[in-house]
């Protein structure tokens, strides 16, 4: 207790010298392994600015963590009344930190001042005990908070060491991994070469019953990287933090449920679900994500609280310039499409927004080429009314109504003689402070293109050909109309030296469109339907 006393002087007079009216707020404690604790500290949070304000007006609220105190050893004490190594409260042998921003502000006044969050890592000169119970102490590093209690318990105590898929897995799936790494600042990657003959259990939730066992095994070392293998041992081609990457494989585990993974002497997983429709969430919350996308329509409840006014229709705003600058010519679209704009103007609409602006180009086809594929690949995981979006309730899949959104928009720039613009944008970004209902930017078309064109009549065939899956055949017609009048003006309209750059979406167009007797055919429900 000597060697403690004096450290806590030192400490006290740390605290009288530069007072304690900052200190960040300690959050939590996690085991990395059962030698190995890390605390979770948090500096503050940015309150970001409202609309019609600028960047200025963020304003930063944070207590930074003094790191010449979380950095000494002193700082911490660990003790127990159950363990008998730590009786006497003792030091931890050595402490590292990581730390990252976890809030950015837009205040250029103050060149953009941010918040960090920390882990600091404390190597135990004993390993905890299962089922042992600890109080560690940390007085000066959070003045609402001395200390923390804690019962080491593998079953309840995560670890950031265990990395699962928090979406889940499905009960066939035929590798079904989880992994073991960690990386800690400056105290480097995590080994676990003392780990190597641990066991892990795959535990229900709610019961605890083991159900599923194994050893973790060695997936991937540091020292397997370097020249003589052909590896890197920086990113992007080798390991981003250089820590060995242990293995836990359960592929023969099928049983639906609700389960942590536990590892021995090291901790347990985030809870994670194994059922057949594991990923419904996430297809949930992506296809949604695009409906508050959507530009061209109010969004209104009940399909969503974040309601907004209608934005870039043409009942309300400019109408869209056309410009003689193709899309598939690349190019700054700030620069090239008011350098090249004509005085004819469309009141084209729709689509969805992109990122954190609003213009809408041919990339954006993909979107529902992507969303169509996954209804022809598995129509019967689809239904009509599962995304609460407007269209909901026409008897036609959701994922469907939300492909043809994207499509459509590409469809009302479609020229008379069949040539499909690639897209709108403005000149510029966002200015500060605008919304998508707010700006008043002029909005410019791309030109017709080949490129775009071809792309278009492949996917419009696509809408078509999934309408029909659905059972609303009367679609077709109009699709295949608008996707063989997209193809023949782009077969019409090639360059020299476009040749190259429509090969692939040349292709693919034909495909959709091939004639008889080539035609494609589809099974659905036993039937044969010609296309």
């Amino acid at each position: 207790m000597k060697e403690l006393s004096k450290s806590m002087i030192i400490v006290i007079l740390l605290t009288l010298y530069c007072g304690n009216a900052s200190a960040s707020k300690f959050k939590q404690l996690l085991p990395v392994t059962d030698k190995i604790l890390m605390l979770h500290f948090d500096d503050g949070y940015v309150q970001h600015h409202g609309l019609g304000q600028g960047g200025n007006d963020d304003r930063v609220v944070k207590s930074e963590l003094l790191l010449i105190w979380a950095m000494r050893s002193a700082s911490y004490t660990l003790s127990s009344t159950n363990d008998a190594d730590y009786a006497t409260p003792r030091f931890p042998l050595r402490v590292g930190r990581k730390s990252k921003g976890k809030d950015f502000s837009s205040i250029y006044s103050s060149n953009y001042p941010y918040v960090l969050e920390h882990f600091i890592y404390l190597e135990l000169p004993v390993p905890l005990k299962r089922g042992k119970t600890y109080q560690l102490h940390f007085p000066y590093l959070d003045h609402t908070i001395t200390d923390t209690t804690f019962a080491y318990d593998e079953y309840a105590m995560r670890s950031e060491t265990i990395h699962v898929n928090q979406l889940g897995y499905a009960p066939q799936a035929p590798v079904k991994y989880a992994y073991l790494s960690h990386w800690m600042g400056d105290l480097g990657p995590l080994s676990l070469d003392d780990y190597a003959a641990s066991q892990f259990y795959i535990v229900e939730e709610k019961s605890r019953t083991v159900y599923f066992s194994g050893t973790i095994e060695l997936r991937k070392s540091l020292h397997d990287d370097g020249p003589d293998n052909g590896y890197d041992t920086h990113a992007p081609f080798g390991s981003f933090t250089g820590a060995d990457v242990w293995l836990i494989d359960f592929s023969d585990f099928t049983r639906p449920g609700e389960y942590r993974l536990f590892v021995e002497k090291i901790g347990c997983s985030y809870p994670f679900r194994i059922d057949d429709d594991v990923y419904r969430e996430a297809f949930y919350t992506t296809i949604r994500a695009l409906y508050l996308q959507r530009c061209g329509v109010a969004l209104e409840e009940p399909y969503t609280q974040w309601t907004r006014p209608r934005c870039h229709h043409p009942a309300e705003t400019d109408t869209v310039v056309l410009s003689n600058w193709r899309y598939m010519d690349g190019g700054n679209a700030f620069t090239q499409l008011p350098q090249f704009a004509t005085n004819v103007k469309k009141p084209f609409y729709g689509g969805w927004h992109d990122a954190a602006d609003w213009d809408r180009n041919a990339y954006h086809l993909n979107t529902s080429k992507l969303l169509l594929l996954a209804y022809e690949l598995r129509p019967e995981n689809f239904s009509d009314d599962e995304l609460n979006i407007p269209e909901s309730g026409n008897g036609i899949p959701d994922i469907l109504d939300e492909a043809r959104w994207g499509v459509d928009f590409f469809k009302r720039m479609q020229e008379d003689d069949g040539g499909i613009h690639g897209g709108i944008e403005t000149w510029r970004h966002p200015a500060t402070g605008e919304s998508c209902v707010t700006e008043t930017d002029q909005w410019y078309a791309y030109a017709p293109d080949p490129q775009v064109s071809f792309h278009y009549a492949a996917v419009a065939c696509q809408m078509a050909y999934c309408l029909e899956v659905a059972g609303h055949p009367e679609f077709k017609s109009d699709y295949l109309a608008s996707a063989r009048k997209a193809y023949e003006w782009a077969t019409n309209h090639i360059l020299p030296g476009d040749e190259t750059k429509v090969r692939d979406a040349r292709h693919h167009a034909a495909a959709w469109l091939l004639e008889s007797p080539a035609r494609r055919s589809f099974k659905i429900n036993s039937k044969k339907t010609t296309w």
